[in-house]
């Protein structure tokens, strides 16, 4: 396992609120550049990347939310059902993962908008996205941070060298259990797997 200054960490987190507010703050003339920005920031910097890997673990359940989402659309624009889980965990994966496939351009802010809400300016369109997924994502990751940082301040206040171990903040415990039976409290069959 990796170690990282203290230091480091500070300012890799500083760097990332610098960032979201920088997109919370565009407009269509600078929405994409910043998007971009905080992504590259997330899956880049060396102690961003152990948080965001994390996330991308988690099965976000992007497709089956969108395809549910779609279905529940009226005629109108902006109709669809907008429902995020729950789960802190499952919410976060799902908002990172709509930033990141809006950033690699595998959805469309414009589609993504028309789905959920009445705006038809780009600008709007911008802002509803902060307000519905960025705003929430980065606020959530920001109570991770604050998570780490009373870690580090209780555990490792004598050294300037953290854990990467102090830097796990998402855990996904759900087991899939596949091509199986059930005989009473044991999973059995011959080629029963479990995929944590």
């Amino acid at each position: 396992m990796s170690e990282f200054d203290k230091r480091a960490i500070a300012l890799s987190f500083r760097k990332f609120k610098d960032y979201s507010t920088d997109v919370l703050g565009s407009n269509s003339a600078t929405f994409d550049t910043r998007l971009k920005i905080f992504i590259d920031h997330c899956e880049n910097d060396p102690i961003m990347a152990v948080i965001s890997s994390q996330l991308k673990k988690i099965e976000s359940g992007f497709d089956t939310w969108w395809e549910k989402a779609l279905q529940s659309r009226g005629s109108f624009i902006g109709s669809a059902t907008f429902d995020l889980p729950t789960d802190e965990n499952l919410r976060d994966s799902l908002l990172y993962d709509i930033c990141s496939r809006l950033n690699s351009r595998q959805i469309r802010l414009d589609s993504f908008s028309l789905a959920f809400f009445t705006s038809t300016r780009f600008d709007d369109m911008v802002s509803d996205f902060n307000d519905s997924i960025f705003r929430p994502l980065t606020r959530s990751l920001e109570y991770k941070f604050d998570t780490i940082d009373f870690k580090i301040e209780d555990e490792y206040s004598q050294t300037n060298k953290i854990p990467e171990t102090v830097l796990i903040v998402y855990t996904d415990n759900r087991v899939l259990i596949k091509d199986s039976t059930f005989e009473g409290d044991a999973v059995v069959g011959k080629s029963a797997t479990l995929d944590k």
